[in-house]
């Protein structure tokens, strides 16, 4: 494998380690409607990594992952997402980052509405020995047939 760190979410699982390097340690998830990769809000099935907050916990599921940047100069995070048919034009998910293992974060881009696309972000300035990488639903998701669908998460990193 590469420079990377890097989950094809082939298999439901939260340990998926896809690249030449390994993530710290599995996703960590936040849901009020289920526990593991196999069921509730934020799960990771088909392929590919599901979030929504279908039926509604009142809160904001998300899933987060920590990687150790720390021998790197510049690392750069990627990765595809689309939305299904149901979502609505104030749904809402952001990715956010924490380069102090997940007490402060900051957000790196907010996925309003139907959506799909590739996202690439420079997260140098986040590099850290416990930086993490967060999906979080902020606003609704909770209808049928709305997710927020992601696949090829990846870091990519170099130097020094």
């Amino acid at each position: 494998g590469g420079s990377n760190f890097r989950d094809e979410f082939e298999s439901s699982s939260f340990s998926n380690n896809d690249g030449g390097l390994s993530w710290s340690g599995d996703w960590i998830e936040v849901d009020g409607n289920g526990a593991g990769p196999g069921s509730g809000n934020a799960q990771i099935s088909g392929g590919v990594l599901n979030l929504d907050d279908n039926p509604n916990t009142n809160g904001e599921p998300s899933l987060a992952r920590e990687v150790d940047l720390s021998a790197y100069t510049s690392a750069t995070l990627t990765f595809s997402y689309n939305t299904t048919a149901g979502v609505d034009a104030t749904d809402e998910v952001v990715l956010e980052i924490s380069s102090n293992g997940g007490s402060t974060w900051s957000t790196l881009e907010t996925f309003t509405g139907a959506v799909s696309g590739s996202a690439s972000h420079n997260i140098s300035g986040y590099i850290a020995s416990n930086t993490q990488v967060r999906l979080r639903v902020t606003n609704l998701y909770g209808g049928g047939d709305e997710q927020f669908l992601v696949d090829d998460f990846d870091i990519a990193v170099s130097g020094p």
